[in-house]
């Protein structure tokens, strides 16, 4: 139901065929979909209507399977799997895990690196940090991200979220800014229909998926809003970040990268300022520490092997050895 950091290789025209569950959807890169286009996915799956038809749908894709692996969210799919008699995973990032409804707790995989969890999360043996899931990435590096790396000139990177409202354009609007006040060129992550943002000689405006490592390993900083994802693949790649929270979630995991010594504070969008953005960036590309601190980690994470120590979990269950 959810990619949980796994990139999908493709998506059928009609997404909404697929949507069985009302509480989520499906990982869309952002490239992919429209903002118009996601609100009436959402519409249609807050319809009482639609969620009464998906229900036959949901049985009928889970009638037949071994083991059900899903995210922890999807209380339907998990409640389904119980009256069916099927076992079934919860797949979360952070956060208190499903129970049957007998009490009982459900096997729990944390698709999240060791380094940024919090070893507290796990509260029994059925529940287990993974690390990321992840799968090799195109060695094919698009000409304009290959062009844009030639220049020899440092850049930070700027994305904060596949659809941008407004707390999160100011913030990219600030950032821009503060880039270019501080002899910098940035490199804009942007939805695909989003035009706040131009290019020129200082600032490339990006409209498609960032799925190379390299590109974000070549930054000196990049500004983000702090989600599960990006925190992690900023630190993956040895670079300080700094996160600009924009909802619960990314909270959560912008203080965790503060709590490990990877940023120099967590800033609220509502209290943002053009100034206090220019001081945080100048502080965190001057101050080394951050990317030593940065790269001694992504070391740690590159020993985890999030793939694989899923697979372990779950061959038992469908008696493979």
């Amino acid at each position: 139901m959810r990619s949980h950091g796994v990139p999908w290789r493709e998506l059928p025209a009609e997404v909404e065929t697929y949507i069985c569950a009302d509480v989520s959807y499906p990982d869309i890169p952002e490239s992919s979909i429209e903002i118009p286009y996601h609100a009436r996915i959402l519409r249609q799956l807050r319809n009482g209507s639609v969620r009464a038809t998906a229900e036959p749908q949901l049985i009928a894709v889970l009638r037949d399977a071994a083991l059900i692996v899903c995210s922890s969210s999807f209380a339907r799919v998990a409640k389904q799997a119980d009256t069916l008699g099927i076992q079934s995973i919860g797949v979360t990032r952070f956060g208190a895990p499903l129970t049957h409804e007998d009490g009982r707790q459900r096997p729990v995989l944390f698709a999240s690196s060791s380094v940024l969890a919090e070893p507290a999360m796990v509260q029994s043996a059925l529940q287990r940090i993974t690390g990321e899931w992840l799968l090799p990435e195109s060695e094919v590096l698009p000409g304009p991200l290959e062009r844009f790396m030639r220049v020899n000139t440092p850049y930070i990177i700027i994305t904060h979220g596949a659809f941008l409202g407004a707390p999160a354009q100011t913030v990219v609007q600030h950032a821009v800014s503060c880039a270019q006040d501080l002899g910098m060129r940035s490199l804009v992550l942007l939805p695909s229909d989003d035009t706040t943002i131009r290019s020129d000689a200082q600032t490339f405006a990006w409209h498609g998926p960032l799925s190379h490592q390299q590109v974000i390993a070549g930054a000196a900083c990049v500004v983000h809003s702090g989600g599960a994802g990006t925190t992690h693949r900023v630190l993956r790649a040895g670079v300080p970040g700094l996160a600009i929270p924009l909802k619960q979630s990314d909270e959560y995991w912008a203080h965790r990268a503060l709590q490990v010594q990877l940023t120099v504070s967590v800033m609220k969008p509502n209290e943002l300022t053009k100034s206090l953005l220019s001081d945080a960036l100048a502080h965190m590309l001057t101050n080394v520490s951050y990317r030593y601190r940065s790269r001694a980690l992504a070391t740690q994470m590159s020993g985890e092997r999030g793939v694989e120590q899923m697979l372990s979990v779950i061959q038992p269950y469908l008696g493979v050895p």
